[in-house]
């Protein structure tokens, strides 16, 4: 039975950015000036009960970081630490690799440092990765430095790094987009990566499968598809009636085979993945799972924080998909529902770690 093994609490810095670049709009000031406000240090004062109040249920908990500001975020993070806390600390991604901040935290004594700021798409990716590629070269110097990675949802990120964790919303919002990831099944076998000729571990891209009925792509094909007057082999999925149960069409019969036996795998049932979301956001959490298991022996294992921040209809549904693999192992349920309801009225984000 899948439960709540863990929680790591981002502190809402993204929110908190937001609001200061409505405070530079409205006041004409810099950005930064708005973590001088009152209005910050008052949420500041908050996050430092909610903490002190919910200690015994929260295993990690992450400084309030000014995105893009080290120097601030270090701040913060001193006065965290002056009311008896013991945040995450948290340095950002830049493009000209000062790496000042990084070795600050490091020579101070902390062990679990997060890595966050960073775009993993279009220009931005390469930078990305000569940044990462520099964290990781400073991290072999120590055999007890650990790095969470901040909304790594990209696979190849995942795999090509000794992450000790990480935190996505990607299982929920796939889901909610009416899709599933599926991995594929080669010689049997489920594949999420393998070495190449050097040895070195490489992602085995997985399948992302549109199963809703709703799904604007399913829908465009059809559309397309009518006005052609044709039928055309896709990578998608479409759930439909038939006399002797729901089936899948418009893959392949190698595909077909690929999703239905992961899905037996799974326990997700192939016949509600259209029309209930629920089931499509627990295969999708189960694929991270599995993922993180599959990953070549590393210092230490993968630990995906499933991250249920977002729209609020999001954290509605993760909300109730993560209690319904309650009880949390030696966690009072009162308190963890508590915890889970402040979410969805300040900008905190739960992170759940899952065991299976």
């Amino acid at each position: 039975m899948p439960c709540v093994d863990k929680h790591f609490l981002d502190s809402g810095a993204f929110s908190q950015r937001a609001k200061s670049r409505v405070f530079k709009k409205k006041e004409h000031k810099s950005e930064w000036d708005y973590y001088k406000t009152d209005a910050f240090k008052e949420y500041r004062r908050k996050y430092v009960k909610f903490l002190k109040k919910h200690s015994s249920i929260i295993d990690y908990y992450a400084n309030i970081d000014a995105i893009g500001n080290d120097k601030l975020s270090y701040e913060n993070q001193k006065w965290l630490e002056k009311k008896g806390l013991s945040p995450v600390p948290v340095v950002h991604f830049d493009p000209k690799r000062n790496m000042r901040y990084l070795q600050k935290y490091i020579d101070e004594g902390h062990r679990l440092i997060g890595l966050g700021g960073m775009v993993i798409r279009g220009s931005q990716l390469k930078a990305t990765e000569d940044w990462l590629d520099c964290c990781f070269s400073i991290a072999k110097k120590y055999s007890d430095l650990k790095f969470h990675g901040f909304g790594i949802t990209k696979h190849e990120l995942l795999v090509k790094y000794p992450w000790f964790s990480t935190d996505s919303t990607t299982w929920i919002k796939r889901g909610a987009f009416g899709e599933i990831l599926v991995p594929r099944l080669i010689n049997k076998k489920f594949i999420f990566c393998r070495d190449n000729v050097e040895g070195i571990a490489k992602l085995v891209q997985p399948y992302i499968f549109a199963v809703s009925e709703e799904h604007s792509r399913i829908k465009s094909v059809e559309q397309r598809m009518l006005k052609e007057g044709k039928f055309k082999k896709e990578a998608l999925v479409r759930v439909k009636k038939s006399k002797r149960s729901r089936i899948l069409e418009r893959v392949s019969r190698g595909q077909e085979k690929n999703i239905l036996t992961w899905l037996e795998y799974i326990g997700v049932d192939a016949n509600k993945l259209a029309t209930d979301n629920a089931e499509r956001v627990k295969a999708n959490l189960r694929f991270f799972y599995e993922f993180a298991k599959a990953l070549p022996q590393r210092p230490w294992p993968l630990t995906i924080f499933f991250s249920g921040g977002g729209a609020e209809e999001y954290i509605d549904k993760a909300i109730s998909i993560m209690m319904s693999f309650y009880p949390s192992r030696n966690k009072p349920e009162q308190r963890l529902l508590n915890l889970y309801t402040y979410k969805t009225q300040n900008t905190y984000t739960v992170n759940y770690e899952i065991k299976m």
